[in-house]
């Protein structure tokens, strides 16, 4: 499922130009393919579900280890979080900001996130 659906990522998330109709059949091709070697039938929404919760848990473990990694020395390394090998195929999906926040940007001044935002 993690490898089909990074694959596919570009056009699955990060594309408004791609119809939803051609983003369904993706979803679907991807499901047929799980669906293949499981003995549990999926569905779309259920491997949207896996997918968002899987790199929801990898981020969180990409943030834990920024915050290690910045504390005073270093941090030492037992407090790294090591990513398997699947994880480590979703954290190559998630973009730096997502983890490391967008520098100069604080969020609590409203009208500076506005424009900020307004830029991209």
């Amino acid at each position: 499922m993690i490898s089909e659906i990074t694959k596919n990522e570009h056009l699955l998330f990060r594309t408004s130009k791609l119809p939803m109709v051609k983003k369904k059949a993706i979803w679907d091709t991807i499901v047929a393919k799980v669906n293949s070697v499981g003995t549990v039938r999926r569905e779309s929404r259920d491997l949207q579900k896996r997918w968002y919760d899987y790199k929801r848990r990898t981020k969180a473990k990409l943030a834990s280890n920024l915050r290690a990694a910045r504390k005073t020395g270093g941090g030492r390394p037992d407090e790294m979080e090591v990513l398997d090998p699947l994880e480590q195929q979703v954290a190559s999906t998630i973009p730096v900001e997502m983890v490391t926040g967008v520098e100069g940007l604080d969020s609590h001044e409203l009208e500076d996130f506005e424009t900020f935002m307004g830029k991209c």
